[in-house]
Order: C-alpha cells, then structure tokens, then sequence
C-alpha cells in the first residue's frame, strides 16, 4: 500500500501535499487526530498524570496550533516525491502513534510524551525540507 493510502486509511479525508489548497489542511487533520487523542486519553486519565500533566498538556497545544517555522515555508512550495514521501513518512509516524494511545499506561506518559514531541519535530523538519 503506498504512503498515502497508508495515511488515508487511518484519516479518510487526507489528501496528500500535492495540491497547495490540501496542504494547510493536512497537515491539520493529522495534528487534530493526535490531538484528538491526547485529549481522550487526558479526559479518561486526569488524575494519573501526576508531574507529566503540564509537559502533556504542552504536548496537545502543540497539536492545536501549525507551526509557523515549519508550515509557513511549506505552503507556498510544491514538494517533489521525495519530500513528498518525507512527509507522508512522518505523517504515518505521527498517526500510528497516536492509535497507541488506546494502550497507553499512565507509567508510560513520559515516553510517550517524549516519542510524540520527537516524531512531531520531523513532520515539522520534513515540511521545512520542502
């Protein structure tokens, strides 16, 4: 299955980073399905943050909101099929971690905050490599 497939059998209405309508909202819908996780795990597990409360609650404003310094470049420059893929990479990274969410223990918050912020960082330096 080829990566936007992959990306689109976990969010339907993705469409890729081809098209400059598409992009802003892409890159939205995979920020908002982290996001929309992270807060459903928060919700169920409020009390069991413990000291990662403000750290995750970090974590989901940053779903919140685009980057400017990644997403700003990116807007105005058609990919080619490597950065295309690049994206579409970190993409796929960013929404298999968030089904693991479902999984996730309140021990392992931590890690989870610290592999979340990691595979954010490369979408965004994917989008800035555009």
């Amino acid at each position: 299955m080829a990566l936007l497939e992959q990306v689109q059998a976990v969010i339907p209405e993705f469409a890729g980073y081809g098209a400059e309508a598409a992009r802003r909202h892409s890159d939205e819908l995979v920020r908002a399905y982290l996001g929309e996780r992270l807060a459903s795990f928060a919700a169920a597990h409020s009390g069991d943050l413990g000291d990662q409360g403000d750290a995750f609650d970090t974590l989901v404003v940053r779903c919140e909101f685009a980057s400017h310094r990644g997403l700003r470049p990116f807007e105005d420059r058609d990919p080619d099929p490597a950065q295309h893929d690049a994206l579409l990479t970190a993409d796929l990274a960013v929404t298999t971690l968030a089904a693991d969410i479902g999984e996730l223990k309140a021990s392992e918050v931590g890690t989870f905050i610290a592999r979340a912020n990691a595979a954010l960082d490369r979408r965004e330096a994917a989008m800035r490599a555009v």
